[in-house]
């Protein structure tokens, strides 16, 4: 599989990598991956290191970006830079199955993001995030140790980590 985004892909600030939502999706399918991750991007800039990549096909796909373009970038760029990521998956993969996840932002900052992916993605399974961000206790607090340093308030702790990876790894299993 490919799991490709931002710094969320990347595992910030779970406790250890193996508590990464990426880790754990990886883990819990027993599936062999690819990463493509790059801290504090924008989509065009996720979509661009996937374009840079050398990839394998695979026969699934997660896409995690939008959580540095809510309120940054244009609707325009947003919807520029998702669909390039998107285009740039399907290139090395046309088969693969598809997960598209919302930005990991506030509901209603994310909304009209969400609604852009929802569209590039009608064919594919999309995922809103938004809602687990603003579960009590699946991020932060700023300040816990992890494995890059001090964590911040913005980013999935363990159990924001974790509730991603569920809702992935249901959407990727069968039945």
């Amino acid at each position: 599989m490919l799991l490709a985004g931002d710094s969320i892909t990347g595992g910030y600030y779970a406790s250890d990598a193996e508590h990464g939502y990426a880790a754990l999706v990886v883990d819990s399918l027993g599936a062999t991956a690819q990463t493509v991750t790059v801290a504090g991007a924008r989509a065009f800039r996720v979509a661009a290191e996937v374009e840079d990549a050398d990839l394998e096909p695979v026969d699934a796909i997660v896409l995690e970006a939008g959580a540095n373009d809510v309120g940054k970038s244009t609707l325009t760029e947003w919807t520029a830079g998702y669909r390039r990521l998107l285009e740039a998956v399907t290139a090395a993969s046309p088969d693969a199955a598809i997960v598209c996840l919302g930005p990991w932002n506030a509901p209603t900052a994310s909304r009209t993001y969400e609604a852009v992916v929802r569209r590039l993605c009608a064919e594919h399974t999309y995922l809103s995030l938004s809602d687990l961000y603003a579960t009590p206790g699946l991020r932060g607090p700023a300040g816990r140790p992890t494995f890059l340093g001090a964590s911040d308030d913005f980013h999935p702790a363990d159990r924001g980590h974790a509730a991603i990876a569920a809702r992935v790894t249901g959407a990727l299993t069968p039945g």
